[in-house]
Order: C-alpha cells, then sequence, then structure tokens
C-alpha cells in the first residue's frame, strides 16, 4: 500500500468550489472488497506520478479527476481479514492463516466520486482476483426518467438494491437516494448529490443527455408525470409528500412509490384515501348540514394549496372525493355528535395543479387548455387567475349539487370570455342572463341550503364585470371563505367544540371495541 500522507486535512469533496462540486452521483464502496480494489486504484494512479511514460501521466491524470479519498491512510480491519485470507488460500503454510501473524492493512478509504460527464470510464479495480470484467457494467441516466440506471456491459452480473441483472440490454434504475449496487464481489452505493438536485444541476443533466441524446427527449411535461428519487419529500408528477401530509387530510396524498425491477419505465403510485364516491353521485335534497361539511374540507384543502402558490385549475364535482358518506342517509341531518368515521372530503386529480412561480402573484390565462371549461371562472379565460378561480369552480360545483343542474352552460361557441376569440359579445350576453337568473335563484333559496352554503356562493361568483351591482367585486379567498363558512354554520361550530371535548383518537369504550360507523 501506498504510504500515508503527513499533511491530513478534513474538507468536504462536494463542497461549493472543491473539484467535485459539480458531481451528480457519487460511487462509494461498502464492502470489504471495494474498499481494497478502491485502495489499489489510488495507489496505482499515484505510482504514475513517478514514471516519464506520458500515457500513463495521461491515465493517471484521467482517472484522478474522478476520484477523491482522504489524505491520511487508516486501518480497516475488514479489509485486513479480506487480505489475509487471500493470503491464506494463496500459501501452504498453517501459520499463514493467523490474522494476527500480519500486521493491519491501511487503505485509502473515503468517497469515489464520478462526476457528472455524458461519458465517463471509472476504474473500479486493477486486480484480476475480482470477478468483474474488462467492461463490466454501464452507468448512465435514463432519457425517461432523468435517473442513474445501471446495464450490462460485458460482465456476468450486477444487482441494484436485490434487483439481478444477468442479460445484456437490461436495465435498472438507481430509484431510492442512495441505491446499493453489487458488481461482481465489489458492492457500492450509489448515492445522489446535493448539486443534481439543484436547479442548476438538474440543467446540467439535461446538457449531458442532450449531448448524448440529443433532441429525441421526453417533454417536460412527461418527465413531471415520473418520480425522482425517494428521499425526505419525493414528488410524483403533481403528488407531493411533505410534512403536512401528516395533517392535511383533505388531498389525495401519494404514499408510497413502486418501482418494478428490471423496467425503467414502470412503476406503481400507491395514493390516499380509496375513493369510491365523487360528489357528483349526491342525490338532490342532501341535507344542508352534510354539504357544509363538505364545503369546509374542500376550502381547508384550497387554503393549503393557496398558501403554498398552488392553483388546482380543475374543481368539479368529479374531482371532489366524498370518504363515509353514506348515500342512503344523505337526507339525513349532520350529528353534532363525531362518529369515529366522519365524512371526509378529498380534492382529486392534482396532475392539474399549476404553481404560480416566484415573484409573480398569477398565472397568465391560456384559453381551453387547462380544466374544465364549464367551471372556469371569468379570469382563467379572459386575463390572469390565482387560487380564487378555484373557488369559483368549488361554487359551480356546490351549485350543481343543490340544484341539480349547472347554474350556466356553453353552447358550441364555447366559453364567452376567452379572450383570443374577437366576438364574445353574443355570448357574454347569454351568460350575463344566465348569471343573474342563477344569482335570484341563490338568493331566494336559503332554507334549501341553509345561510352559511348560500352565503358562500354568492361571494364565489363575485367578479367585477358582473353586471349585478352587489355582485360586482373580487371574489374573496378561499381562507377567508372558510373563515365566513365557519362563523355562519351553527352546525360546524358545534362539530368544532366538540373535537376538542374530545379524545382526537378512541379505539374502545368501556373496554371493549367501539363500533365504527359511517356519517348517518
Amino acid at each position: 500500500m501506498a504510504s500515508p500522507n503527513s499533511n491530513a486535512t478534513n474538507w468536504d469533496p462536494l463542497g461549493a468550489n472543491s473539484p467535485a462540486g459539480r458531481a451528480l452521483v457519487i460511487l462509494r464502496p461498502e464492502n470489504a472488497a471495494a474498499k481494497l480494489a478502491f485502495s489499489e486504484v489510488v495507489d496505482f494512479i499515484q505510482e504514475q506520478t513517478h514514471r516519464d511514460d506520458e500515457n500513463l501521466v495521461r491515465i493517471q491524470s484521467h482517472y484522478a479527476q474522478f476520484f477523491w479519498f482522504a489524505d491520511e491512510q487508516v486501518s480497516d480491519p475488514a479489509v485486513t481479514r479480506l487480505v489475509n485470507q487471500r493470503r491464506s488460500v494463496g500459501s501452504s503454510s498453517p501459520s499463514s492463516s493467523s490474522e494476527h501473524s500480519s500486521p493491519p492493512v491501511t487503505i485509502w478509504h473515503k468517497k469515489n466520486v464520478a462526476l457528472g460527464q455524458p461519458v465517463v470510464d471509472l476504474l473500479l479495480t486493477i486486480s484480476r482476483k475480482t470477478q468483474l470484467a474488462r467492461r463490466h457494467a454501464f452507468i448512465s441516466f435514463s432519457k425517461e426518467t432523468q435517473m442513474a440506471c445501471v446495464s450490462l456491459d460485458f460482465g456476468d452480473s450486477a444487482v441494484i438494491n436485490n434487483t439481478s441483472v444477468s442479460s445484456q440490454g437490461s436495465t435498472v434504475a438507481c430509484a431510492n437516494a442512495e441505491n446499493s449496487i453489487s458488481l461482481g464481489d465489489l458492492r457500492y452505493t450509489l448515492e445522489y448529490t446535493p448539486h443534481c438536485r439543484r436547479s442548476e444541476g438538474q440543467a446540467r443533466l439535461r446538457d449531458y443527455l442532450t449531448a448524448i441524446h440529443g433532441d429525441d427527449q421526453p417533454t417536460k411535461e412527461a418527465l413531471l408525470a415520473t418520480p425522482t428519487p425517494t428521499m425526505n419529500a419525493q414528488t410524483i408528477g403533481s403528488y407531493t409528500i411533505t410534512a403536512a401530509g401528516n395533517w392535511q387530510t383533505n388531498i389525495l396524498t401519494c404514499v408510497e412509490t413502486i418501482h418494478m425491477g428490471g423496467n425503467i419505465h414502470e412503476f406503481h403510485i400507491v395514493l390516499e384515501p380509496f375513493v369510491d364516491i365523487t360528489l357528483d353521485k349526491v342525490p338532490l335534497q342532501t341535507h344542508r348540514t352534510k354539504l357544509e361539511l363538505i364545503l369546509r374540507d374542500c376550502l381547508q384543502g384550497l387554503s393549503f394549496l393557496h398558501a403554498h402558490d398552488f392553483v388546482h385549475t380543475d374543481i368539479k364535482p368529479t374531482n371532489i372525493g366524498l370518504v363515509n358518506l353514506r348515500l342512503d342517509h344523505a337526507h339525513n341531518e349532520a350529528s353534532s355528535e363525531l362518529p369515529p368515521r366522519p365524512l371526509r372530503a378529498v380534492l382529486l386529480d392534482l396532475d392539474s395543479i399549476e404553481k404560480i412561480h416566484h415573484g409573480r402573484k398569477t398565472i397568465p390565462a391560456r384559453p381551453g387548455t387547462n380544466g374544465t371549461i364549464g367551471f372556469h371562472s371569468p379570469e382563467h379565460e379572459s386575463s390572469e387567475y390565482d387560487g380564487r378561480t378555484d373557488v369559483w369552480a368549488l361554487g359551480v360545483s356546490l351549485f350543481r349539487v343543490a340544484f341539480g343542474r349547472l347554474p350556466w352552460s356553453f353552447g358550441t361557441q364555447g366559453n364567452p370570455w376567452r379572450r383570443d376569440v374577437s366576438d364574445r359579445a353574443p355570448g357574454r350576453i347569454s351568460f350575463h342572463s344566465k348569471y343573474r337568473a342563477a344569482i335570484t335563484e341563490i338568493s331566494n333559496q336559503e332554507r334549501l341550503l341553509g345561510a352559511a352554503p348560500r352565503e358562500f356562493l354568492l361571494a364565489a361568483f363575485l367578479f367585477p364585470l358582473s353586471e349585478i351591482p352587489s355582485q360586482k367585486a373580487v371574489r374573496p379567498s378561499s381562507a377567508r371563505c372558510l373563515s365566513s363558512l365557519l362563523r355562519a354554520s351553527s352546525s360546524l361550530r358545534a362539530r368544532e367544540a366538540k373535537s376538542h371535548e374530545e379524545p382526537a383518537s378512541q379505539e374502545t369504550e368501556q373496554g371493549r371495541p367501539s363500533k365504527r360507523l359511517a356519517e348517518s
């Protein structure tokens, strides 16, 4: 082994100013065989500096730029045992099998760093005793998922996260933040670097993929439908797991992704809760107290999204799931006593979500490109919008449930507020007529709707171009609508008070399992 350097220093190989600061992935030797092989390669690289052969110096310079190791060698018991075992196998002397007969083996350690480049040759071993072929495997980035992938070149086998690759052409994706890779008898951890997860690292990765594949790559929208490497938070399309997912229960949540070994294109997404009823299935004459519960949950989910600068853009009855609702009892008043399985509304179809970019407060309208036109607010089609367009769409959805029809509909001419069509005057005249009739019907149906849902509908349909003076105003946010709903609803206030009185979860009563009932 090479002699240790006396000028030992500690530094971060992945720091912003380090040579490896722009690495996308790193390979770290894990088992004794890989650590020993790594140390022998470092010896090989360092020895070249003492030779005059220009070709060898060029080889040394090439490999050295992809390796990082500590300035000082360390003693490793596992490597010592491995070396002594090899000596024992190669010797006929019984005494050679004793681990204590040889001094501890010191090695170069720390990380083997592969910098992000389109094509890189990495030297993993110089020994013929390992089970590696001359060109054993390929580690590359998939253009479909932008994940690191492993495939065989001339090697016999490779194992990635317990998935075996035994034939050329087979590819396995490294779908975890840290991935176990076994090449022959050498085992490594492949880890995505912090730089790889930053925007500048992603831009660098796209440049590399372009250098390899040219323009033959998926669109940005297609890439949004694929998972990022699993870490503390992960995103699959627009489904995001965050710490808030533990308490925000009114948004469909991704709880797990399953990568199918051997097929880099196949992922299974596990979502919760399971929803078999949506708002469009709710019958007419559903009791107003249950409409209030549904409305409260929808506004809670929207308030959460809007607080994080997300706009759902496609709120409609089929995208509002209902859990623990008995349709045959929908006409009954909701009990003030909290059942073990209370009615809950969940926002679905999160693939439609749009982000309000940093530095902006709205999203420019793109007429006819997202959501469902009949539920779009006027500004959604005509100018620019924010989370308040979801409030309008929720109002249209609630009107549909309460009255059994949409408040207005658009014929073959489409939405009359589209800014990309010049002559919309006839369509807008028709809209204002239907709009006036809907506002009148809402105002006259407090007994059917209840005061709180009625107030919400009138607020949801506010917009500055209304021809009704009382409706000619800026629409309130989802958070303000939620506060107004809670103030106006006595049943919601009673439930809220009850929830503070009772334990958050009570599985047993007087030592016996409690009976779990859905909202009736």
